[in-house]
């Protein structure tokens, strides 16, 4: 790696050894090492890769981890210490999926709040950290390159509410600068770029494409295996989406995805037309929290089984994996009964403004319900979208009313005069 970080100048690099963004690329580099060495048929490097890994592994998810802040550090200092500041970098690693899921949620619950992630993108380090300033280019400002790396991390472990918005924010920023293109960095105060930036930066633009395939669709080619992985987990407002010529080696894949959610249930009814050499894809539907019985009916080819996590230790379902030829369309359909879901908050920029756009935090199922966890500014009021389950909903925690907004969601207004506020909500089903 040549010594490449995460930190180039600033007090947060400070008697630095190794960061996680350093560790969790290392980490992944050498998962894609054993796939390559296996390939070639090199069992030196294969056995080398063996017999480090592991340790690599197991150092980055338990050094690197304090449970007592409940999030992941930012480095390990030369002394044998833990630079402790809450940045955006884990999200690197999380995005590779090489965290333990407890661990990288808990982080990334973290991570989803303004003290990270703006409303235009990801601050590279906390709003509360003693370092923070809004215009240093690594203690506080804002890159989209980074900010995709937060929103894929939210994707990757199936915390898609709060991965979307990022995601959008950069979508935004092609039209409201440098037209068609994505900046260097922003201001960590208001949304405009600096006067320092570059006006073009590829990492910044790859940003875009990446969280929306990658986390959006949810598609991972393999090419050399002849295989893909499809785990779309769209917006729950959005009842369509179609997206063409993926590619997976010489193969093209054209997907079309239409969900609905109901009372007590609903569905998710994927077709997939191939042209090219055959490809086993391997499918994982996105259910609703809490959502039971789920079943998946395939016509226009056969099953092959359910495929194994892989050597990114996804969560979520075991996949389905069937198989899909030239000229080939399969169709899959996904049901399931219960649970419930959070569409992911809009939040239009306007140049120059100040983040205050509402956050869904979490939202998990428990014995008798749900608890969504949001934010907001104090003295506001957002409405959030609930999909499946019609639910009563009480404030359970924070200075916060809840309400219900009429459509099936609800309207929460965070009480106080300044500041951002948290506020956790029970959801239980009605009647």
């Amino acid at each position: 790696m040549g010594g490449l970080g995460a930190v180039e100048v600033g007090g947060l690099g400070e008697a630095l050894h190794q960061d996680i963004y350093l560790a969790g690329v290392w980490v992944a580099a050498l998962e894609g090492t054993l796939e390559m060495a296996d390939r070639m048929e090199d069992s030196e490097v294969l056995d080398a890769a063996t017999r480090i890994a592991p340790t690599a592994h197991r150092t980055l998810n338990n050094a690197y981890w304090r449970e007592q802040d409940g999030h992941h550090a930012f480095g390990i200092l030369a002394g044998g210490g833990t630079n402790d500041n809450l940045t955006v970098w884990p999200a690197a690693a999380a995005a590779f999926g090489v965290f333990d899921q407890l661990r990288a949620r808990l982080t990334l619950r973290r991570i989803a709040g303004d003290r990270i992630s703006s409303d235009w993108g990801a601050h590279m380090l906390s709003t509360e950290s003693p370092l923070y300033h809004p215009l240093q280019y690594n203690m506080g400002t804002v890159w989209p390159f980074v900010t995709g790396f937060a929103s894929w991390g939210q994707y990757r472990y199936r915390r898609p509410w709060a991965g979307f918005h990022l995601m959008d924010a950069i979508k935004q920023m092609t039209f409201d600068f440098s037209l068609g293109r994505h900046g260097e960095l922003f201001s960590g105060t208001f949304y405009e770029p600096l006067d320092q930036t570059v006006p073009h930066q590829f990492f910044a633009t790859s940003m875009l494409v990446t969280p929306l395939l990658r986390g959006v669709f949810g598609w991972e080619p393999d090419a050399p295996n002849g295989r893909a992985r499809l785990a779309p987990q769209l917006p729950a407002d959005w009842p369509e989406a179609a997206v063409r010529g993926l590619r997976a080696g010489a193969t093209t894949l054209d997907v079309e995805i239409v969900q609905e959610f109901g009372e007590g249930g609903g569905e998710q009814r994927v077709v997939i037309r191939g042209e090219g050499p055959p490809v086993e894809v391997d499918f994982v539907p996105d259910l609703p929290v809490g959502a039971t019985g789920m079943r998946v009916n395939v016509e226009g080819t056969k099953v092959e089984g359910r495929a194994g996590a892989g050597a990114r230790r996804r969560p979520g379902l075991a996949p389905l994996r069937v198989r899909v030829t030239e000229g080939q369309v399969v169709e899959l359909v996904a049901t399931w009964e219960g649970g419930l879901t959070v569409a992911p908050p809009r939040i239009d920029l306007e140049p120059g403004q100040r983040s205050g756009g509402p956050r869904v935090i979490d939202l998990v199922a428990g014995d008798d319900g749900w608890l969504l966890t949001v934010e907001g500014n104090a003295g506001r009021e957002y409405d959030f979208a609930l999909f499946g389950t019609a639910v009563d909903a009480e404030v359970v925690g924070g200075a916060a009313e809840v309400a219900s907004d009429g459509n099936g969601g609800v309207r929460v207004r965070f009480s106080g005069d300044e500041g951002r506020v948290e506020a956790r909500i029970h959801l239980t089903p009605k009647g």
